[in-house]
């Protein structure tokens, strides 16, 4: 005779309330949050799932979950005597009709929608991602949407480094962003702790003196009394031209630093007296002038001589300052995309043929850096014989290249097309 197969015995109702309260089942007050309802029932199904608890048993053990609010709504639609039994697909239809309404679930997929990281930690928003995802499942059904979508609400700086990355899965992508984000922290806590460090030193070092502060040195008559010290001003330099200044900074646009007015430089200024050569007669034959350039300063008039003239020049080479004059170049020799320079996405140009690395001023204005002045007039020369000067130099910059963190100074030239160009060391 073949083995007798015991038959499995369903489980009694006492037996099935002892399992059910041995798993500690959450209890539920009501309320119009729908995200605490969604969570309750989840658990409560992961209880049901685990007991392999059949339908019949599941209305009397949820129900008994009721509390406060909950509880009053079940008095008044459970069936009364003579009705039919309440079975559980009805029940967690009045249960979603009650604490998951449909215009509930719109608002709440309108916020997942919208939902940006603003000033929030990429683990933070990852959190309120998954938790907000639940109300858009048709939002997030597969791995490519889920991620374009978390993508999408990332901070710029941390976008613009991912988004030239393909990844796998949403796995990959958070674990990249929160490392960038890392990156770029450190970055720039590092670049304020140094900025406030060489400010430190220069207001500390001995008989502290600086052609910055000399506007704010009090005037005393000569012979009378002890003459008290400079002292350095009470505000931070410029970000923009690292000066010491009050009102609007004129660096960057074509107004004098001296007057504020239009149409001539600080070395010009005729209330200095420094512009008054210039109507002197040339003694030698005139000479013909050379058209200036877009993008930049060419050395073709007494105006740019006159501030080559101030310091020792020195020579520079760069492949191109105007992304049109790159038109022929090898494809070998240039390469450009977007990057980080002090937290600030920019275009980059890796130009193997420059001498020196370049920024826009424009650029600078949004950064914040140290300007500081070259000890030599930089003479800048292109393949097409054109000639640009330079005398400001952007200090101990911070460069991002693929999570890499690299320093280094950016002189200040007019550029076209590009916003940096780096050479080649």
């Amino acid at each position: 005779m073949p083995p007798r197969r015991e038959l499995a015995l369903e489980p009694t109702t006492l037996e099935m309330i002892y399992q059910f309260n041995k798993l500690k089942p959450p209890k539920f007050q009501g309320g119009a949050d729908p995200l605490k309802y969604e969570e309750w029932k989840r658990k409560l199904e992961n209880l049901f799932e685990i007991m392999k608890c059949p339908n019949r048993y599941k209305v009397a053990r949820t129900t008994y979950q009721f509390e406060g609010e909950a509880e009053y709504w079940w008095e008044t639609v459970k069936p009364k005597g003579g009705e039919d039994p309440m079975t559980w697909k009805r029940l967690t239809e009045l249960l979603d009709n009650k604490y998951y309404a449909r215009d509930v679930q719109r608002m709440k997929e309108r916020e997942f929608l919208s939902l940006k990281q603003g000033q929030m930690t990429v683990m933070e928003y990852a959190a309120r991602f998954n938790e907000l995802s639940r109300f858009a499942l048709h939002q997030v059904n597969t791995e490519e949407r889920k991620m374009d979508h978390f993508e999408q609400g990332l901070r710029g700086d941390i976008k613009s480094v991912i988004a030239s990355r393909t990844f796998a899965n949403f796995q990959e992508i958070y674990q990249r962003a929160v490392k960038v984000a890392r990156v770029l922290d450190e970055s720039e806590k590092e670049t304020q702790a140094l900025n406030l460090e060489k400010r430190k030193r220069k207001f500390t070092r001995p008989g502290f003196q600086g052609r910055e502060d000399e506007r704010f040195r009090p005037s005393y008559p000569p012979g009378k009394g002890k003459q008290p010290m400079s002292e350095p001003p009470k505000f931070p330099p410029c970000r923009f031209c690292g000066k010491y200044h009050t009102g609007p900074c004129a660096f960057g646009s074509d107004r004098c630093f001296e007057c504020g007015e239009k149409g001539h430089k600080w070395s010009e200024c005729p209330k200095l007296g420094r512009g008054q050569d210039r109507t002197l007669p040339s003694t030698g034959p005139p000479r013909p002038p050379v058209p200036a350039r877009s993008g930049g300063l060419p050395s073709s008039g007494p105006r740019q001589q006159a501030r080559a003239n101030k310091k020792p020049q020195a020579g520079g080479r760069v492949y191109c300052l105007e992304a049109e004059e790159g038109g022929d170049e090898d494809p070998h020799t240039v390469v450009s995309g977007t990057f980080l320079v002090n937290t600030i996405p920019v275009t980059v140009l890796f130009d193997a043929g420059a001498t020196h690395s370049f920024v826009n001023p424009v650029i600078t204005a949004r950064m914040t850096c140290d300007i500081a002045e070259l000890d030599v007039c930089l003479c800048v020369t292109t393949p097409i014989g054109s000639l640009y000067h330079s005398e400001l130099v952007a200090k101990n910059c911070t460069i991002i290249i693929q999570d890499k963190l690299f320093r280094g100074d950016l002189i200040l030239l007019g550029i076209r097309g590009y916003d940096v160009i780096l050479a080649r060391d």
